[in-house]
């Protein structure tokens, strides 16, 4: 009995219809880009200090820079 009420229940939440997507917009998000002056060091990791300067770290560098 629990085993065909587990079923049932299993079955009943995959037919439930999924939730709409999101909306897709037609506008491109936009971008901005930095030049690192290190060379192959794989910049990643960005975050956003208090006071607006941009802290990242390089992957293959050893890095942290602001």
């Amino acid at each position: 009995m629990r085993i065909t009420t587990f079923a049932l229940a299993a079955t009943a939440t995959c037919l439930l219809p999924a939730p709409p997507a999101a909306a897709q917009t037609d506008t491109d998000p936009a971008l901005q880009e930095w030049a690192v002056p290190y060379a192959d060091s794989r910049p990643r990791d960005p975050m956003v200090a208090p006071d607006g300067r941009v802290w990242f770290v390089g992957q293959a560098g050893n890095y942290v820079s602001v």
